[in-house]
């Protein structure tokens, strides 16, 4: 009886776990002339054009971070950095059915054990700890950084759907698992 007990606290403490880990984020516009000087810098330095960037704060989970967005030969990144500058990840939009089949079976087979079916949103991969003196954008991978891949995916919990985001390393681990909490509109509707 303890032993069945013992699994049930388990069990609901890992569910708990899944679903208190929430990822809220908003992201506002805004001017070049607000981003950190120091990010500016690292921008030009990794060669990339300042005209075609959208310049965005990001507020998540009560930290605030700037986030330069760009197509560089059509591949869509996303280049983060703290308030100060300093740059926390560059993240590249990739197409899911796309990548090598080898790393798309390493990254559903975690899933799958983990949530069952799911269906896949968006999938990013992540290089953090670049070494952007040395290369550009188009030359990222696991030599010069650490390679993640982050995942959004709905999943029926229940009787209800669940928009989740995993981020799982190259080796195929899964690293954090956050629920994406969608805002409702601010909007009045009638």
């Amino acid at each position: 009886m303890k032993g069945i007990y013992f699994s049930m606290v388990v069990s609901l403490l890992f569910i708990c776990n899944i679903s208190l880990a929430q990822k809220i984020e908003r992201e506002f516009r805004v001017a070049k002339k607000e981003f950190p000087t120091r990010a500016i810098d690292f921008l030009k330095q990794a060669k990339i054009d300042l005209d075609k960037v959208k310049w965005f704060e990001e507020i998540q989970n009560d930290q605030f971070f700037f986030e330069a967005k760009v197509k560089v030969d059509k591949h869509l990144y996303s280049i983060k950095f703290d308030s100060l500058g300093n740059l926390q990840d560059i993240e590249k939009l990739v197409v899911f059915k796309k990548m090598s089949v080898e790393t798309q079976n390493m990254l559903s087979s975690e899933l799958k054990k983990e949530l069952g079916k799911f269906k896949i949103i968006k999938t990013q991969i992540q290089f953090t700890n670049c070494e952007m003196d040395k290369i550009t954008l188009n030359e990222l991978s696991a030599e010069n950084s650490i390679v993640r891949y982050e995942i959004e995916l709905y999943f029926k919990k229940d009787t209800s759907k669940k928009l989740m985001e995993y981020l799982i390393s190259d080796k195929g681990e899964i690293l954090s698992a956050q629920e994406i909490v969608i805002r409702s509109t601010e909007n009045l509707t009638y």
